[in-house]
Order: structure tokens, then sequence, then C-alpha cells
């Protein structure tokens, strides 16, 4: 086979099937393994932190720091429902001490903060006492 001709040729796992003039990709019957050339490489910069393509440009990304914007924009934030909690009179320092374990769970942060100042400690009471 020429070279040329092994250029054009196109992968196995890319291979597709027409039907009334539309691609439908077929199912590869087992994974196989990129060709090196397909890797990503990662670049190091002084500090030895990986760095992709946009980085090198100055955009930097890092799962970090997506997790800590994801975690400002959620309103039913555990930081948001301490801080929501920090402010109640109602509760002793016991009950405000054991309350962060109540916001564990997502359906609870979004109850505690969207109940209203009178019944919200109540609430929170309540599922203190069903911890125990």
């Amino acid at each position: 086979m020429s070279k040329e001709s092994s250029f054009h040729q196109t992968p196995p796992h890319l291979r597709a099937s027409s039907r009334d003039a539309h691609v439908f990709p077929q199912a590869v019957s087992q994974w196989q393994a990129l060709p090196r050339s397909w890797h990503c490489s990662n670049k190091r910069n002084g500090n030895d932190r990986a760095m992709d393509d946009s980085s090198a440009n100055g955009n930097y990304k890092s799962s970090s720091h997506d997790w800590q914007m994801s975690k400002l924009e959620d309103g039913y934030s555990i930081s948001r429902c301490v801080q929501i909690l920090n402010g109640m009179v109602e509760l002793s320092q016991v009950e405000k001490s054991v309350a962060p374990d109540v916001f564990l769970l997502p359906g609870n942060r979004e109850i505690f903060v969207s109940l209203g100042g009178d019944v919200r400690a109540m609430w929170l009471k309540r599922k203190i006492q069903h911890l125990a």
C-alpha cells in the first residue's frame, strides 16, 4: 500500500455508514488505543505546573477555580447556609456547631435557605434532633 493511499484511509474507529445521505458512526466493538501522535502533551512552566494551550496564552484554567466559581454561584452552598446560621440568635452555640451536619444534603440546604426566618430555626432544631 502506498503512502498516499494510506494517508486518505479512514481510521477504523471513525468509519461511518451512510443511509439516506446521512452519516451514522458505526459502533466500535472494542476500545482501541489512540496513536501516540494523537495524545495531548502537557507543557511545564517554571513552577512545574501543567499547562494546556489556553494557559500558554494567559487563559489559565484549573479545576479548583471552576469548583470555586460554581460554589460561589450556588445560592444553596454550605457556606451560604453557615452564613445564615451565624446570624440566627434563636440557636445555642451547641446547636450551631451541629447544624452544619444537616447541610451535607443538598435538599436540606435548599429548604433551609428557602424558609422564612420565623420557621427556619424551628425546622433546623427538628433536623438536629433527628441527627442524634
